[in-house]
């Protein structure tokens, strides 16, 4: 497992982006709360009527400070999402079927010392308290290595070991600022158009090198789609792109599966030097978000890894 230090996400809002995204991979309908001072006590929320696990509210606290400031601010989030969101919250009809679970989400491993006051806090709650500090959500990333790459590759030199073989290793992957799509933030792998575009194609700007002493040949491409989830939008433009592309590859419009290419002409790279060329996706679909990893065949059945990557159509 890389050691991943959660501060280094540097702000709160990527700190709850994370923590909502570990939560949907335990929880699918949970869902985050935008980012503000408003928040009602809830950073994501998970609701279940019928059954199911029940409410569940998650709370992200970006600090490794778990002195009186932030104790004071989880006390005033304890008390906002009682009011706004305990099951038996006054003026409520619904039938209580479970307590209502709060999470705390922390980058940092909580004490001894805060655990005993946070029992103490929230023993007069209608709350089920749990904490997820930085050795639960790891534990957690471990178990979604797209997460960890969308999040972290640009921070973590160390991340580029997992995207070589013996015979390839990945230099360089850039969106190319040709195309109709754009990164909303630049530290992490989250893509998505400019506009509200229909299907618009996405280029990448990729440099492989060859660390063996033998040529060796590109002979295709694979792409992976996966975590589908639709997402609502008005009604589309339509998306205008160049051509200036050398590979490219559809992804079903974003439907999950593996979609492979074969290529026509084949990429040769010779010992220890550099090849540059662009991977074109086709079909990215319309009203969807979803991770893809794509992966370079070449040689006799070999593939070298890319960094997986999110869209927000």
């Amino acid at each position: 497992m890389l050691s991943i230090d959660l501060m280094d996400l540097e702000t709160p809002e990527r700190f709850q982006h994370l923590c909502t995204r570990l939560a949907r991979r335990r929880f699918p309908k949970a869902m985050a709360i935008k980012y503000a001072a408003w928040d009602l006590g809830a950073d994501i929320v998970n609701f279940e009527f019928n059954g199911g696990p029940g409410t569940i509210i998650w709370q992200c606290k970006f600090t490794s400070d778990l002195g009186s400031n932030t104790r004071r601010a989880i006390r005033d989030s304890l008390r906002t999402g009682q009011a706004n969101f305990a099951n038996d919250a006054p003026g409520r009809r619904r039938r209580r079927r479970t307590r209502t679970r709060w999470i705390l989400c922390l980058p940092v491993d909580p004490t001894g010392h805060f655990l005993q006051w946070l029992r103490k806090e929230t023993a007069a709650t209608v709350f089920d308290v749990e904490v997820w500090g930085r050795t639960e959500l790891l534990a957690m990333l471990d178990q979604n290595r797209d997460l960890v790459e969308t999040f972290f590759f640009e921070k973590y030199e160390a991340l580029r070991a997992y995207f070589q073989t013996d015979e390839l290793e990945l230099v360089h992957l850039e969106l190319d600022p040709a195309c109709a799509w754009r990164k909303p933030d630049p530290e992490t792998l989250e893509f998505a158009p400019k506009g509200l575009l229909m299907s618009a194609d996405l280029i990448f700007d990729v440099v492989v090198r060859n660390r063996g002493s033998l040529e060796t040949v590109l002979t295709g491409l694979v792409a992976r789609v996966r975590d589908f989830r639709p997402q609502m939008h008005g009604y589309p433009g339509e998306g205008l792109l160049l051509p200036k592309i050398t590979y490219r590859i559809s992804i079903g419009h974003g439907i999950p599966g593996d979609y492979t290419r074969a290529f026509r002409k084949y990429l040769r790279i010779k010992p220890s030097s550099l090849e540059r060329f662009r991977i074109r996706l086709t079909d990215t679909g319309f009203g969807w978000n979803g991770f893809v990893q794509l992966g370079l065949h070449y040689g006799a059945g070999r593939e070298l890894t890319l960094p997986c990557v999110r869209l927000y159509t």
